[in-house]
């Protein structure tokens, strides 16, 4: 039984993996054929729909009453984030030196919002509503940020969309988004099992196996 929970567990995670970057896929090609700017591209690809996988995760957590594992999703992603995708780029090009300033407040921000989610914990015990309606208003602010900094780019993708590729893609769009609801809902529930086949708390599940 532990065995079949596990390979459910890993399938779903897999499925959750290619569905989102197929719809990463997609909406490059949406925004070619639409024209967007780079910079509008730049920020659907890497601020929102990279972050797709754990938002579903998060809903699902959320529905099936299990937010733990979506706590200890969110914890590990920043630990890696924060330490070793950080860390290994860092290493590797023997130091980084930032001489911008605009990228060093940009740094300060994206710093202060990834660990403002445990700083709320700290100070609660726990993650409210109040702290729910916190986070959501610094990704606001965050956003209008964005889009100011925005005009100041107009460069748009070039456009070698055809139509037809442009509906293909809005399909694709649309069908991994039901295969991420529906792999998130497989992942919490089996992350549930898993947990209490190896007598662990759930939230391990998602700092240890979601990152």
């Amino acid at each position: 039984m532990i065995l079949m929970n596990l390979l459910i567990f890993i399938a779903a995670i897999a499925v959750l993996v290619v569905s989102g970057s197929i719809i990463v896929r997609s909406l490059s090609k949406i925004a070619s054929f639409l024209h967007l700017s780079e910079y509008v591209v730049g920020f659907i690809l890497l601020a929102f729909a990279t972050s797709l996988p754990e938002l579903f995760v998060g809903i699902s957590s959320a529905i099936n009453k299990n937010p733990s594992i979506i706590v200890g999703t969110v914890i590990g992603s920043n630990i890696a984030n924060l330490t070793i995708i950080i860390g290994i780029p860092v290493l590797l090009a023997r130091g980084i030196t930032i001489q911008s300033k605009k990228t060093q407040r940009d740094s300060l921000w994206m710093i202060g919002l990834a660990i403002l989610p445990l700083v709320l914990m700290t100070i609660g015990k726990g993650i409210s509503r109040i702290d729910g309606i916190v986070l959501i208003a610094a990704f606001a602010a965050y956003i209008y940020k964005l889009i100011k900094q925005g005009k100041e780019f107009k460069k748009e993708v070039e456009n070698r969309i055809s139509r037809k590729t442009m509906v293909v893609s809005v399909f694709l769009f649309i069908g991994c988004l039901v295969l991420l609801y529906l792999s998130s809902d497989y992942i919490v529930r089996y992350a549930s099992l898993l947990a209490i086949d190896f007598a662990i708390p759930a939230i391990f599940i998602g700092l240890f196996w979601l990152q």
